[in-house]
């Protein structure tokens, strides 16, 4: 289950000027850290000010010793999704939940997540059966491919092997990899 205020598309958002004339303003999609336990309120409160969100949420079975439960978690803890412009930042950091943007590695600049990226994150999110693990490591060799069948149909990625396992991983620049098991009959070499 996802954050229902989210609808991602590209387009921008017109805004008048002093002439009358319009203008567009660069939307990039930026992550934030919140504090602990603070992503969903926080989420709401910016969502309430027309700033649009996306807080990947999934829903999974946890298993305790008496009994097993259906529990939405967040996918990145401590971290959500924002489309806004450059001149919002400031805004958003007077938060008081919101500790600071995911950066550039090395650099002090707010990172910008590609809009293609964020499309692809969220119909992962949507339509995925087991949990997604977030890889930080940057994948270098791997084939790339396309899921053929079941509920990630359509979606492309890197196919790579680990500890016996086939996975797909979507690239999240500056955050790593998204991945996900997945069967090795399910997808085909692009």
């Amino acid at each position: 289950m996802c954050n229902t205020n989210v609808k991602i598309e590209r387009s921008e958002l017109l805004n008048g000027t002093d002439d009358g004339e319009a203008v567009q303003e660069d939307l990039s999609w930026h992550a934030v850290y919140t504090r602990m336990h603070h992503e969903r309120k926080t989420a709401d409160r910016l969502t309430r000010q027309d700033i649009q969100t996306y807080m990947p949420v999934q829903t999974i079975m946890r298993q305790w010793s008496d009994r097993n439960k259906t529990v939405e978690v967040l996918v990145i803890p401590t971290l959500f999704f924002m489309r806004i412009p450059k001149n919002k930042q400031l805004h958003v950091l007077r938060d008081p939940s919101v500790s600071r943007f995911l950066t550039v590695s090395g650099e002090k600049i707010p990172a910008i997540t590609p809009g293609q990226q964020m499309e692809q994150f969220h119909f992962m999110v949507g339509r995925a059966n087991s949990p997604i693990k977030i890889d930080p490591d940057k994948l270098v060799a791997g084939d790339q491919v396309r899921v053929m069948k079941g509920s990630l149909k359509g979606l492309e990625g890197t196919f790579i092997k680990q500890q016996g396992r086939c996975m797909l991983y979507i690239q999240l620049d500056q955050l790593g990899n998204a991945g996900i098991v997945i069967s090795a009959s399910d997808v085909e070499v692009k």
